[in-house]
């Protein structure tokens, strides 16, 4: 069965010790971003955050809340696209083909690279995640 592409996507914003899972790129933009890709049809929010997650980091998370929602262009397509605050909770970081590098990062270290996300979405979510726990 062909699978169909979807104009939305998620992205999960990895909280472990203060820092940030960010996973970098293979394909153009070759940046740092967090894992997340296209919702699968007949998927639900929840659901492709924690696959995606799974599938790019080989760890679980708790998804605490959607943080921050966009609209763009990607690949010359419209995309939307919803953000989750996650706690991670168990695992080893292994990356997909689809990455070269995973690291944690603190928000003074986001600040000199180059990140596919807006900052103002770490910074919230590092408030949110400090209020919440």
């Amino acid at each position: 069965m062909k699978e169909i592409k979807t104009n939305l996507a998620v992205s999960g914003i990895v909280i472990k010790n203060d820092k940030f899972l960010l996973l970098k790129r293979v394909k153009p933009p070759f940046s740092w971003c967090p894992p997340g890709g296209r919702v699968k049809e007949h998927e639900g929010f929840i659901e492709a955050v924690e696959r995606e997650i799974l599938e790019e980091a080989g760890i679980k998370v708790k998804i605490i809340m959607p943080i921050s929602v966009w609209y763009g262009q990607h690949n010359q397509a419209d995309l939307y696209s919803v953000d989750f605050l996650c706690k991670y909770i168990d695992g080893e970081v292994t990356i997909s083909k689809e990455h070269s590098e995973a690291s944690w990062f603190s928000l003074i270290e986001l600040n000199k690279l180059e990140v596919t996300h807006d900052l103002s979405t770490f910074n919230s979510a590092k408030k949110l995640f400090n209020l919440l726990n």
